[in-house]
């Protein structure tokens, strides 16, 4: 995640002083929370809270069409939960069990303004992911622990998005956007032989910043 803030500082500085309009080349750098899954869940487990951040180069060969390729941070996961029992069973107190799923995102995006006066955008495209770790953690006083299970899961993950943004031109060469949308994970995950098919699904809110770069 150093790597990807440090190419989308160093490109902002670069490109700040020509920033120009929208008309065809853009840039935007972005991020925010997501509530995330690794499906099917069992009964105790849920989705769990992260962070995406990503950096985009958009081109806009239409008025209303645009067309963004991108690279990301995504963290996924889910949390379950560990229940600790006495000699003969009973239960006596239960604790979180958390998988983290750390992803460098490759996003492939296309928009839509719904009007040509409209700040809404339509949203879909298609998306891949490399792990880059893995781990598990069990959030417990005195028991808790944290292991590497990187090797539980494949090396690459893929799917589709949809979505919906917002965005407010300020300046001519800065708009500020928000964006709310889904990733649907159409890739296997599991690494085991016979273990059930394992998916990501994540939501995501993200409030992205753009500067334009074509020349006028």
């Amino acid at each position: 995640m150093k790597l990807l803030l440090t190419l989308a500082l160093a490109c902002i500085t670069t490109l700040c002083s020509q920033a120009q309009d929208f008309e065809r080349w853009s840039l935007w750098m972005g991020g925010g929370p997501n509530f995330s899954a690794v499906v099917p869940l069992q009964n105790t487990e849920r989705s769990v809270l992260g962070t995406a951040y990503q950096l985009e180069l958009a081109y806009r060969p239409r008025p209303r069409f645009q067309a963004r390729i991108g690279l990301g941070y995504a963290q996924k996961g889910k949390r379950g939960e560990v229940v600790f029992t006495d000699e003969i069973g009973t239960p006596i107190r239960s604790a979180d069990l958390y998988q983290e799923l750390n992803y460098l995102r490759l996003p492939l995006m296309a928009r839509w303004q719904i009007r040509p006066d409209s700040k809404i955008q339509l949203i879909g495209g298609v998306w891949s992911g490399t792990l880059l770790s893995a781990r598990q953690i069990l959030d417990d006083p005195d028991f808790g622990t944290e292991s590497d299970v990187t090797n539980q899961f494949q090396s690459t993950d893929a799917g589709v998005t949809f979505g919906v943004s917002w965005t407010k031109r300020f300046l001519k060469p800065v708009a500020l956007e928000m964006e709310l949308s889904y990733d649907y994970g159409t890739q296997d995950i599991a690494t085991a032989q016979g273990q059930d098919a394992l998916t990501t699904r994540m939501v995501r809110l993200s409030v992205n910043l753009g500067m334009g770069l074509s020349k006028q």
